[in-house]
């Protein structure tokens, strides 16, 4: 497998994988190196780890405008993508489709032989985990589940295409393997294994994550369209996954594209709960694990949850729990 990058815009920037020069080294041998190119405004910065079939590309740039970059393969890949502090946009020669990926959010794709493109946006410190591997290696481990069909039949037909309609947010589960895969903390012999069990491990949590959205489908109330469970599913992971963050309801709206109205509205009709008082059950449940479980203190639950005054984070548990958080932790109560 042979991945060549070329900037179009700027022009000049490039790599070429190294993985086809590892054939006469053995299956389990390395490449892990650092690559750096500045050009017009646009910083490069990326770490590359290589074994024959899994390539794995840590990316941070920073540009002072939009960057297009194109990739051609030698063959098909499929390409897990984890964008963790910026946005892309995908454009397949095969397909007239834009694919889009948000920040914090991460998709799995299926590129035939032909080139795509990706845009970045302008700005600094953007940074992208992009996993690229054989789709002999994928189908190994891909489950055999009638929900995983229409993507196996894409990949088939020999058609670009992705694994989720909309990318996922990037679950603390994922963000923690990902950092694991890259600190690379075993010997020299164990490196491959621990490359490669580090890509299933990140495979599964795609596709469990995947397998969440399909059944949310199917339990989601009638009349709510399978674009808007979709995107009320996503959501909910999104505010799962940054919940010591303080939403407006507008920002939300924006983070699931659709309206503030209908937001409220198929959020509560697939959950049962309005997304104000999911927020708040959260919230109110995480402050209690903290109190209880890992000792924190008023100042700095209320600290971590963003909550200026630390008043206000008492009077709000003492509103959602019935009494105040001091009191509770020395009662003990683990439940109501």
């Amino acid at each position: 497998m042979k991945i060549a990058i070329n900037s179009i815009s700027p022009t000049g920037i490039n790599f070429v994988s190294v993985v086809n020069e590892l054939k006469n080294t053995g299956r389990n041998q390395l490449h892990d190196y650092c690559r750096s190119q500045h050009l017009d405004g646009v910083i490069d910065q990326n770490r590359i780890i290589s074994s024959l079939d899994i390539l794995v590309t840590h990316i941070c740039i920073s540009a002072k405008k939009e960057v297009c970059f194109e990739i051609e393969g030698s063959g098909p890949c499929i390409e897990m993508c984890f964008y963790l502090s910026t946005n892309a946009i995908y454009e397949s020669a095969d397909s007239a489709e834009i694919i889009r990926i948000e920040k914090g959010h991460h998709n799995l794709f299926f590129f035939p032989t032909l080139p795509y493109q990706n845009y970045w946006p302008h700005g600094e410190d953007q940074e992208l985990i992009s996993i690229i591997i054989s789709p002999e290696l994928f189908m190994r481990y891909a489950p055999p589940d009638k929900t995983f069909l229409a993507f196996m039949e894409q990949i088939m037909k020999g058609q670009t295409s992705t694994l989720f309609k909309q990318s996922a947010p990037i679950t603390m589960r994922i963000h923690n393997l990902l950092t694991e895969m890259l600190k690379m903390e075993v010997t020299a012999e164990l490196r491959h294994m621990h490359l490669e069990s580090s890509v299933i491990a990140l495979l599964t949590e795609q596709f469990r994550q995947f397998m969440e959205v399909s059944q949310g489908y199917t339990q989601a109330c009638p009349g709510v369209p399978t674009q808007e469970r979709e995107r009320m599913h996503h959501l909910k992971l999104y505010v799962d996954q940054h919940i010591t963050r303080l939403f407006s309801l507008r920002e939300l709206a924006d983070q699931a594209g659709t309206t503030e109205y209908y937001l409220k509205k198929y959020f509560k009709c697939c959950y049962g709960i309005s997304l104000h008082h999911y927020v708040q059950q959260q919230r109110m449940d995480l402050s209690k694990k903290l109190l209880m479980e890992e000792g924190m203190n008023i100042n700095e639950i209320s600290t971590l949850l963003n909550i200026t005054e630390p008043t206000n984070f008492v009077a709000a548990f003492k509103k959602y729990f019935g009494l105040p958080p001091g009191k509770f932790q020395k009662q003990g109560l683990h439940r109501l």
